[in-house]
């Protein structure tokens, strides 16, 4: 598995308050009023919850920029057009992730919850197709490569179309598709297994496993904390596909 990351928080919307007894909520918050965001996202919890969860994206996206940035320059450094454009496509699906996560979960604005929900769930099938990139064209390339590339390409954005343009989708739905997605690497294992290094496989491997397990605690809205302790499997298993990608792709082709 590559990435991906079912991000919904539609039971929360649709076991929050009645209409009568929704927030109207703004974007500078008083303790009192913070406290008032918290049960609304977090019915069943308190603030801490939220804050936990901030503070997980905001490592997350702090780790991710500086990482892009020297992945990236160390792409370029090789002198190859081809694995910087790669690099940069995925640091562009990362980066997409975390922020629209970030603005999503963050967000104490009700009026904008709706369109920074779909944002968010766009974001995940770019990380996912993103994340297939430099594999497919600096690590396996030729025809195979190229057709796995494109079907997943042609999943994504399908996916993005579906997310904008129907007016109510199922949460299942897009958790099935992420991580579908995400396992389609396993159609293509045996070309990997033989191209890539032990330790490369293995991160591959535990960000794909990550990613999987952590579902079981984002599924689960009755767990305290259980958005922050998803999110940070998510960091964890994208921490996991970086260095991945920092050793058996950026770094090989610099030596």
């Amino acid at each position: 598995m590559l990435a991906s990351e079912p991000e919904t928080r539609s039971a929360h919307s649709t076991q929050g308050p009645s209409q009568e007894g929704q927030i109207e909520m703004s974007t500078h918050l008083t303790p009192s009023q913070t406290e008032a965001v918290a049960a609304y996202w977090y019915p069943q919890t308190h603030r801490a919850e939220w804050l936990a969860d901030v503070i997980v994206h905001a490592i997350g996206i702090v780790l991710a920029i500086a990482g892009c940035i020297f992945l990236v320059s160390t792409a370029a450094s090789s002198g190859s057009v081809k694995l910087t454009a790669a690099l940069v496509i995925y640091s562009a699906g990362l980066l997409a992730m975390l922020g629209a996560s970030a603005l999503y979960n963050s967000n104490t604005n009700q009026k904008l919850s709706r369109i920074l929900e779909r944002v968010d769930l766009s974001g995940i099938f770019l990380m996912i197709a993103g994340s297939y990139t430099p594999f497919m064209l600096a690590k396996l390339d030729g025809p195979l490569a190229w057709t796995v590339l494109g079907l997943v390409w042609l999943v994504a954005l399908a996916g993005i179309a579906m997310n904008l343009l129907v007016r109510r989708n199922s949460p299942r739905v897009f958790i099935a598709l992420y991580l579908g997605l995400g396992w389609a690497v396993l159609t293509i294992i045996d070309r990997l297994i033989h191209t890539m290094s032990p330790v490369g496989l293995a991160l591959l491997a535990a960000g794909g496993l990550l990613y999987t397990v952590g579902v079981i605690f984002h599924v689960n809205k009755k767990l305290p904390f259980n958005s922050a302790i998803w999110h940070s499997f998510v960091v964890a298993a994208a921490s996991c596909h970086f260095a991945a990608i920092y050793l058996d792709i950026a770094a090989v082709a610099v030596v």
